[in-house]
């Protein structure tokens, strides 16, 4: 996966996770709210361990 790929997908996937907790949170569905901060937390994790360890290839490499 591309750099700036990455870094969409992560853009992406943090105003996703935003606007469903912001959703669970107004609907009062705790099931749904602490499932989703689970899952897209991980998620945002992983993409950021990715640009970082990209980051630090890029370097390493040039």
């Amino acid at each position: 996966m591309e750099l700036w790929l990455a870094a969409l997908v992560f853009i992406i996937a943090a105003a996703g996770a935003v606007a469903l907790l912001c959703y669970s949170r107004k609907k009062q569905k705790k099931r749904r709210l602490i499932v989703g901060a689970c899952v897209l937390g991980a998620v945002l994790l992983i993409l950021a361990a990715y640009i970082a360890l990209t980051f630090l290839f890029l370097d390493k490499v040039s």
